[in-house]
């Protein structure tokens, strides 16, 4: 193997830094990946992938940098991936971006799937930490199909719903109403009331800033009684009256 790589080194199709190899030109490497076929390199980001993911598990941070530069030379993501786009990424991320590529339809064994969902979950938050939200909301939403068609199986409910929390947050940053509203109900149908109290602000804010004023109250109020708050169905003007007053002593406090 290491003749080859002399010779086509030699050759002018590959180049070397250090412990790096690269294509000369973009050409000659777009070729031979379009060359392969779909379950090759299904194969080959899989494989990848998961070597970025074990060595990121290790910890070893003095060799994220030179692997993250290896990686933007090599461009083996494409348009929708964040490999190497940032510096700032991590292992976990890059070896996501490989691992997403290959797609869960590559994988049959359902821990994989698992660890691969949880690994998205890990650079969706990190991603969030970092105010990117666009690569948040890519990273959880990917970590959200690994798990399907199983989903909310009990063995997968906590990593399910910290997937669907993240999406719906990073959506809700990103003015996506309807897919906050998308995530809202997924959360709403599979978890109990309480366990859906974190993500009940962002959807009712989402509903007020597209329009939906009305819907935003009426879910507002049933949630406020849901948690044994006094509201009436029918309030008399007397009791409407003397809320605005209690309400108005309430805000000259802080004016």
């Amino acid at each position: 193997i290491i003749c080859s790589l002399d010779t086509f080194i030699e050759m002018g199709i590959l180049d070397q830094a250090g412990s790096i190899l690269m294509f000369t030109h973009d050409m000659i490497q777009q070729e031979i990946y379009e060359s392969a076929s779909l379950a090759e390199r299904e194969a080959l980001h899989l494989k990848i992938g998961e070597c970025l993911g074990k060595q990121a598990l290790i910890d070893k941070p003095a060799t994220i940098e030179q692997m993250v530069s290896g990686l933007d030379e090599l461009q083996l993501a494409d348009e929708e991936f964040f490999a190497g786009k940032s510096m700032f990424s991590s292992l976990i991320s890059i070896a996501c971006d490989q691992i997403d590529c290959a797609g869960p339809s590559s994988i049959s064994d359902e821990g994989q799937r698992t660890r691969f969902a949880a690994w998205n979950l890990a650079s969706g938050k990190q991603a969030q930490s970092q105010s990117n939200s666009l690569a948040a909301l890519y990273y959880f939403s990917k970590g959200i199909i690994f798990l399907k068609p199983s989903c909310w199986h009990k063995n997968n409910m906590s990593l399910c719903l910290a997937l669907h929390k993240g999406a719906l947050k990073a959506a809700f940053t990103l003015g996506k109403a309807d897919s906050v509203a998308q995530y809202a109900k997924e959360v709403e149908s599979h978890v109990t009331f309480e366990d859906s109290l974190e993500i009940q602000p962002f959807f009712l804010m989402s509903l007020s800033q597209s329009g939906q004023h009305e819907e935003a109250i009426c879910r507002g109020i049933e949630i406020l009684r849901r948690l044994n708050f006094d509201i009436p169905v029918a309030p008399t003007p007397e009791a409407v009256m003397e809320a605005i007053i209690a309400t108005d002593n309430i805000a000259s406090n802080f004016s």
